[in-house]
């Protein structure tokens, strides 16, 4: 018995299931980040000078205090001082101009940077004077376009990691088992109608293997039905002809009786 083709032509040729459904999420994953990256350094800007503004408050602090305990070593002490802002506030180098035309310099105080002033004032030996602290933090501009980098390149180590892990996920959940099933209605297209699909699993896919599966058992069933219905039909058919052979022959009998005893 020849089988008609269920499954369309060509179809080894279209996309899988699961790639499709991987584009889907990975490139509204991809906007979503976009738009989420454009928000966060939207406000970057402003964070960044608020945290500039909070190193040199906190820089003008300590130099205040220094300078209340004394301008005697102020240098070696403003240094100690120094080395810790440098490693905790990001601050590049410190400038202070006190009033009696001192000035000390420490750490890169050089271009490009952002230079925040503050003015405190201290008493020296009795006298009131006042200090202008100049605190040098990285440019701007610089640390914007180091964290921008930053971001988008966490941003698309991300959207890659987790393009290959969708794609993964989504081959072992729908690709693997939507494979099976087509490779089992070939067989059973081309020919092989013991051919069942895979019930083992506990999802979507079991449900539909299962369903489909007693279909099919069903319509084995009917047409074992109907073939045996229709083998009873051909017997009753051959017995209902020589039956009928037999009373043609009894009649034909019968005649030849009845010519030959007139």
């Amino acid at each position: 018995m020849k089988h008609e083709r269920l499954i369309p032509a060509g179809d080894e040729d279209q996309s899988s299931l699961a790639a499709r459904i991987s584009a889907i999420v990975f490139w509204g994953m991809v906007w979503i980040g976009l738009l989420g990256a454009f928000a966060l350094l939207r406000g970057l800007e402003t964070s960044i000078s608020e945290r500039d503004q909070t190193a040199a408050d906190h820089v003008a602090h300590e130099v205040d205090s220094l300078l209340d305990r004394g301008t005697a070593n102020l240098e070696r002490r403003f240094s100690a001082t120094l080395v810790h802002e440098q490693t905790v506030l990001n601050v590049r180098g410190v400038t202070v101009r006190l009033d009696n035309d001192r000035t000390l310099t420490l750490g890169d105080a050089g271009d490009p940077s952002t230079r925040l002033e503050r003015v405190v004032e201290y008493r020296d030996g009795g006298a009131l004077r006042s200090a202008t602290i100049s605190v040098h933090l990285p440019s701007l501009n610089a640390t914007l376009v180091a964290k921008r980098n930053q971001t988008l390149l966490l941003l698309g180590s991300a959207l890659i990691a987790f393009g290959l892990v969708l794609q993964w996920l989504l081959r072992r959940a729908i690709t693997r088992p939507f494979e099976q099933m087509i490779r089992s209605a070939r067989a059973f297209t081309a020919g092989d109608l013991a051919q069942r699909f895979d019930e083992k699993r506990r999802d979507e896919f079991g449900f539909l293997a299962r369903f489909i599966n007693d279909a099919l058992d069903y319509s084995h069933r009917q047409q074992l039905d109907l073939r045996d219905a229709l083998t009873r039909v051909q017997a009753s058919e051959s017995e209902l002809f020589a039956e009928k052979e037999r009373i043609a022959t009894t009649l034909h009998s019968i005649g030849d009786a009845v010519i030959t005893s007139g």
